[in-house]
């Protein structure tokens, strides 16, 4: 019989899940491969699945979300033609059944993909839920894409177009750069190293799902750089970086432009990954972007974790 990982490969590739609940892409984004998952299967077919990282620190167990990966959660194959009460029935009986197989832990904290809504059984099961937001763009309507951005969002692309050039780099040392410096910036160590990086990079590239842009000047200094990736539907703007010397060239308004055209050439809609900083979240709404919830569910089964989170309020 296929072990429960091969049940889980096959049951991502009988459907579109997004890049983030790939195998491939847990592979490389969880310290050695410590990621599982928890399956419903029904005549012999998973109908359901959930993947999560496992991580052991000190006394402790947690299911949590690894690096560069903002969702994960259930994914549930539904049934055609399901009226919305026999939906609702289908998604509390799916949802209690993959709860009831996680493995023990001491905190679960997990974000769901925004498509996931009913939160419900989880609730019923000690579950907290907070509302997180990301921002997207629904690029159907071409042509009233860029109409939809502020006034300076405009301007800034327009003069970064006239005097900074797009391209595409042969590797990601100037792009690591980049991130070096912006969080530098921020009196904040840099959250994955290089290694990290390069390896989630390699496995992209062997699947065709990314592009690293950067925008340079005329005298071959670098402004700023964006790594967006993409599955079926969505382009992701997954990573941001830019030169503190230059925050105001415009160039990375100008790069994530290129990458919403890429997604309205591809029929996809970009997805900015949203941001609960305010500073971050005005700038993504700038782009004409559209305010869209998500979940953070969490749960403490330890009472010493628990009480520490008191405290840290």
């Amino acid at each position: 019989m296929a072990t429960k990982k091969e049940r889980y490969q096959k049951f991502c590739l009988e459907n579109e899940v997004p890049i983030f609940m790939n195998p491939w892409w847990l592979d490389a984004v969880c310290e050695n491969n410590k990621w599982d998952c928890v399956l419903v299967e029904k005549g012999g077919k998973v109908i359901a699945a959930m993947p999560y990282m496992l991580k052991k620190k000190g006394l402790f167990t947690f299911i949590g979300m690894p690096k560069l990966t903002p969702y994960l959660g259930p994914w549930v194959v539904f049934q055609p033609n399901q009226n919305y009460t026999k939906r609702l029935s289908y998604e509390k009986k799916t949802y209690i059944e993959l709860i009831k197989q996680l493995p023990k832990f001491d905190k679960y904290n997990q974000s769901f993909y925004p498509s996931f809504k009913n939160w419900l059984p989880f609730y019923w099961k000690k579950f907290q839920q907070t509302t997180r937001y990301t921002y997207t763009i629904d690029t159907a309507k071409k042509e009233d894409v860029f109409k939809e951005f502020q006034d300076k969002t405009r301007w800034e692309i327009n003069k970064a177009s006239k005097l900074l050039k797009i391209y595409v780099p042969d590797d990601i040392d100037d792009f690591y750069n980049l991130i070096i410096q912006t969080f530098k910036r921020q009196n904040m160590p840099t959250p994955y190293s290089y290694s990290f990086l390069k390896k989630l990079d390699d496995i992209l590239d062997q699947h065709k799902s990314k592009m690293v842009l950067l925008a340079k000047d005329t005298k071959g200094f670098i402004h700023a750089g964006v790594y967006l990736i993409w599955d079926n539907n969505m382009i992701y703007y997954l990573i941001g970086g830019s030169n503190p010397d230059f925050r105001k060239s415009g160039a990375a308004s100008m790069l994530i432009w290129k990458g919403i055209k890429y997604a309205i050439e591809h029929d996809k809609i970009f997805n900015f990954e949203g941001s609960m900083h305010e500073s971050i979240e005005k700038n993504f709404r700038a782009f004409g972007a559209i305010q869209t919830p998500y979940f953070k569910i969490t749960k403490y089964n330890s009472f010493l974790l628990k009480l520490k989170r008191l405290f840290n309020k």
